[in-house]
């Protein structure tokens, strides 16, 4: 309730009836990310590009109040009929303020195996630059239809992700552009303080290549 983005998905009511609870919020008419991308595999680039940059400015609205998703991944993105995206289910959100109160603790995994970022993995604390790591990977399946770190189970793309380099995106893809690529990866860094350290930091480099 405390973020206000046209691409965050708002809350309208939380309530109970005959003993069953409820939240009520808007309806969307389309399907999740995950959905349109089993369907059509990877996206044309100046597709992925659109969706990728609205995921940033809601990421940026969500940060500036403090608020952490700590589940972003395709399911919990809806894309409606004009490719608009909304970002649902802060479920595993948790407020900076809260965590400075001491209501979240290290050596607690909160998460998707397939999207947490390398010290989520670790059960480290979590912030911002988790969300960005996870834009990375969601970025990357767009354009590739593939993740950086194939596995045959959870534990070992997790395991993979925390000792390994991800593929360079563009050894998948060859259409991707050179500063798309260098985008994705720089998210992807292990260290978060190697990352970008802001959506909006992300959304300046997305549209200055577009502007080039």
């Amino acid at each position: 309730s405390k973020v206000s983005h046209r691409s965050v998905l708002r809350i309208h009511d939380l309530g109970e009836a005959d003993g069953v609870k409820f939240i009520s919020m808007a309806y969307v008419e389309g399907a999740d990310l995950h959905e349109l991308l089993h369907k059509e595999g990877k996206l044309p680039v100046e597709r992925a590009v659109g969706i990728a940059r609205q995921l940033c400015e809601a990421l940026d609205a969500a940060h500036s109040e403090g608020v952490v998703h700590r589940d972003l991944k395709p399911q919990n993105i809806l894309v409606d009929q004009k490719d608009h995206i909304y970002v649902s289910d802060f479920g595993l959100a948790k407020s900076l303020e809260a965590s400075a109160m001491g209501m979240t603790r290290t050596g607690a995994i909160l998460g998707t195996p397939r999207y947490m970022a390398p010290e989520q993995v670790e059960g480290l604390a979590a912030d911002h630059r988790s969300d960005l790591y996870a834009l990375g990977l969601i970025c990357y399946e767009m354009l590739t239809g593939d993740i950086p770190f194939p596995g045959q189970s959870s534990t070992q793309v997790m395991f993979r992700r925390l000792r390994e380099k991800p593929r360079n995106p563009k050894a998948v893809n060859p259409d991707i552009p050179d500063h798309l690529a260098r985008i994705i990866l720089r998210c992807l860094e292990t260290d978060p303080n190697q990352r970008y350290q802001s959506a909006k930091e992300i959304l300046d480099d997305l549209v200055a290549a577009r502007a080039s």
